[in-house]
């Protein structure tokens, strides 16, 4: 596919997996030129009918110092990206308690605040840019692990915050929160093998009665770096009927 005028650099944290490969997918679907980070190689099978001359894949652990001084360097390489979805996350359960809280405060807000730290100025410079935040409705209903909860609820206070602040310069930073998500090798597709009864469970609760799909979502989150974006700098959009 060749790129057409309207081709941006967009940079995917969490891409070779899930939600965050969905959206690496649906951008180059539409002619962009993709970086897809994550800690492993996407399976082969996600790779089938995928334009690899506008995708590229680079492993690191961004948990790690060295795995965010990978990226760093290579971003140094390249021209800015214009767009980001930080897509990175989780639910970590540390030895103990503390280290819960610490580990999924790290992994849900600082490392992700920390890479746009290095992405902003470029696009203030250049009068727009688009980054939006994976969240999830647990941040508002808090069913989940209590500090992977905390987590997302801190993210989205950022959001707010820095998105506000940054919208009079053309960037328009955001966030969406799904409920439990399915598609290309995610957590709850892996659960589906490792924990049947759990996964089950989980659908059951969902408020459609079924897993959210991970297309969909990448789609809405296409939406929110396109043009019209700016109407959602600084909000948090809910994608879970769940939420009071």
């Amino acid at each position: 596919m060749s790129k057409s005028p309207e081709t941006k650099k967009v940079l995917v944290t969490g891409g070779t997996r899930g939600i965050g490969f969905a959206c690496a997918k649906a951008f180059v679907e539409n002619g962009h030129q993709v970086l897809a980070i994550g800690r492993s190689s996407p399976p082969p099978e996600l790779l089938a009918n995928l334009d690899s001359e506008l995708i590229q894949f680079l492993t690191c652990d961004l948990d790690t110092t060295e795995g965010r001084a990978k990226l760093k360097n290579r971003l140094l390489e390249t021209s800015s990206c214009e767009i980001v979805v930080q897509a990175l996350g989780g639910s970590i359960r540390a030895a103990n308690e503390t280290d819960s809280w610490t580990e999924n405060y790290r992994l849900n807000v600082s490392i992700v605040a920390e890479i746009n730290a290095w992405l902003i100025p470029s696009m203030i410079s250049a009068g727009f840019g688009r980054i939006v935040h994976v969240s999830s409705s647990a941040a508002e209903h808090g069913n989940a692990f209590p500090p992977y909860a905390a987590a997302k609820a801190a993210l989205n206070r950022y959001i707010k915050s820095e998105g506000r602040k940054l919208a009079k310069s053309g960037i328009a930073l955001c966030g969406i929160m799904p409920a439990a998500v399915s598609g290309y090798d995610g957590y709850w597709d892996r659960q589906q093998i490792a924990d049947p009864a759990k996964a089950e469970a989980v659908e059951r609760g969902q408020s459609s009665g079924s897993f959210q799909r991970a297309d969909d979502i990448a789609k809405a989150v296409r939406f929110m770096c396109g043009e019209s974006g700016m109407i959602f700098a600084g909000c948090v959009i809910p994608a879970d009927a769940s939420i009071p």
